[in-house]
């Protein structure tokens, strides 16, 4: 079942004119040759375009990320632990993921995340970070083949009346996320930010030079 749901999200958004093929950003992606650690000390978040135009926020959190994928397009910076987070209705999910740094650095660096993941689902962030202190203690995150949390949380909560491709194109799902979505294993961008404090929050942080 969850394989059909899946299915039909990445049609409704290919449908969308968001791209079934991949677009720059995730095509002929390699593992990062030289590795590059970068510590987040606060959190950053921004906002962006959902669908039909509702304005949507997400969060990458404080903590460890290091280079993990790049492309002449740009680099995939992943959080050892879930690091990405926002708010569909009045629940919470908490990803697998990061930011991206794109080559051209007058664009804005983007945050991503992963499908299939052991998601974290809560109502308050502090309920999601305990319920990562505890994933953490026992290992590594694993894909579990499973829909993406910010999809299945939109399923559970659509009305009895709404069908899965309604529920996750109307939770801003479609329009909010950006990636190569007939294939699973690729990053999942969310849009651009609407304003430039994101851009030069994390410029600041991912550009510098590391001692």
């Amino acid at each position: 079942m969850m394989g059909i749901l899946r299915t039909l999200l990445a049609c409704a958004i290919c449908s969308l004119g968001l791209g079934c093929a991949a677009p720059p950003e995730v095509s002929s992606l390699q593992k990062a040759t030289s590795p590059r650690i970068v510590n987040l000390e606060a959190d950053a978040s921004y906002k962006f375009s959902g669908a039909f135009g509702k304005e949507a926020e997400v969060h990458l959190l404080p903590g460890t990320y290091r280079l993990e994928k790049e492309n002449a397009s740009g680099q995939f910076y992943l959080g050892d632990l879930h690091s990405v987070w926002w708010m569909l209705g009045s629940d919470l999910a908490l990803l697998r993921g990061g930011v991206w740094m794109p080559t051209d650095s007058s664009k804005s660096p983007r945050i991503y995340f992963y499908y299939g993941y052991q998601e974290i689902r809560a109502k308050t962030l502090a309920d999601a970070l305990s319920q990562r202190r505890e994933l953490a203690t026992k290992g590594s995150p694993v894909r579990d083949g499973s829909i993406d949390a910010a999809t299945a949380v939109a399923l559970q909560s659509a009305p009895p009346t709404m069908s899965p491709l309604q529920a996750g194109v109307g939770a801003g799902i479609a329009a909010g996320l950006v990636g190569a979505l007939a294939d699973f294993d690729s990053p999942v961008l969310y849009q651009p930010p609407t304003n430039e404090q994101f851009k030069t929050v994390i410029d600041g942080v991912f550009r510098a030079p590391q001692p």
